[in-house]
């Protein structure tokens, strides 16, 4: 477990023993070795060797391909396998469910959130990290540099991410509205929950998809890439069945504008009845895209829609 794993579960300790309330938004949920486990497993497979269109890795090995395209940290540019060094992922901070919204996932908002004043249509909508400098500089080199590699970096904290909510939050069946008042246990330690048997909340995986002009500016949609890979490191049925035929970018709109522009835009493709689906996006910013997905994803009879996110502006 990391240093700071190993502070917050201490810190929970002494505060269940004298019952003082401790308001800690952030916390880190996942060692750097699970992580980078996963990433290589994700690396290895066939579907992240399609994505990538990779020759190299088909044809003449995964050696070559790291002598001629070495990974470089997202964050300080040193070289190493995982795309994030193990320094650097300790600087990462991870919103704390426990006390962050469980309707927009805005850090802190627990008890009263000041990011949203009704639902989102959501059972629970969690993101994962805080849009701030190094995981903004990692979306960005994903999207906007085209550095398809770090479908695979998402995809695995997304993953990471999940697989602690399965183990703590959303075990048997609970809701996160009604588990803010259960803490992780302090005998119970990462290795423990990363090494226990996966019981899947949802059963279907689907994301938010880009608009027009993003999609021809990139050549690729970035989380159907990530979707796909994630679906893969969860053994979730991956769907993608929600489009978005017009649409204004986002990234320029104010608040009013975002709610506005994606009313009505996205419907889904086919029937979702008896379907738990988990919904993925990069960034939250209002939650227009999520609630819309949310909408359509309900009239398709869903039974359940649940929101997860790599960041949250806040």
């Amino acid at each position: 477990m990391d240093t700071c794993g190993k502070i917050y579960e201490e810190a929970l300790r002494q505060a269940r023993a004298t019952k003082v309330f401790i308001y800690n938004p952030y916390v880190s949920f996942c060692t750097f070795e699970t992580y980078q486990q996963c990433v290589h497993n994700i690396c290895a497979s066939d579907l992240y060797a399609r994505q990538r269109g990779s020759f190299a890795k088909r044809a003449l090995g995964v050696s070559f391909e790291k002598l001629m395209c070495p990974i470089l940290c997202v964050a300080c540019n040193k070289r190493c396998d995982s795309f994030i060094c193990k320094s650097c992922f300790h600087r990462l901070l991870w919103i704390n469910p426990v006390w962050s919204c469980p309707n927009c996932s805005a850090p802190g908002g627990w008890l009263t959130c000041s990011e949203c004043s009704d639902s989102w249509g959501f059972a629970s909508c969690q993101a994962v990290y805080e849009f701030s400098s190094y995981t903004r500089q990692l979306i960005l080199q994903f999207k906007d540099q085209r550095d398809t590699r770090l479908s695979a970096c998402l995809a695995a904290l997304l993953a990471c991410f999940y697989r602690f909510m399965c183990s703590t939050f959303y075990a048997n069946n609970a809701n996160m509205r009604t588990v803010k008042s259960r803490l992780l246990s302090s005998q119970q330690t990462l290795q423990n929950i990363y090494h226990a048997p996966l019981r899947l909340p949802h059963n279907a995986v689907c994301f938010i998809p880009a608009t027009r002009k993003a999609y021809r500016y990139r050549g690729f949609d970035h989380m159907e890439l990530v979707t796909q890979l994630f679906a893969y490191a969860l053994g979730i049925s991956y769907c993608d069945i929600l489009i978005r035929p017009y649409a204004l970018d986002q990234r320029q709109l104010s608040k009013q504008e975002r709610v506005a522009n994606l009313t009505g835009t996205i419907s889904v493709l086919q029937d979702m009845s008896n379907k738990r689906v988990l919904v993925l996006d990069d960034v939250i910013t209002t939650g227009a895209s999520m609630r819309e997905a949310a909408r359509a994803l309900k009239q398709a009879n869903a039974a359940d829609v649940s929101a997860l996110a790599f960041a949250r502006v806040w």
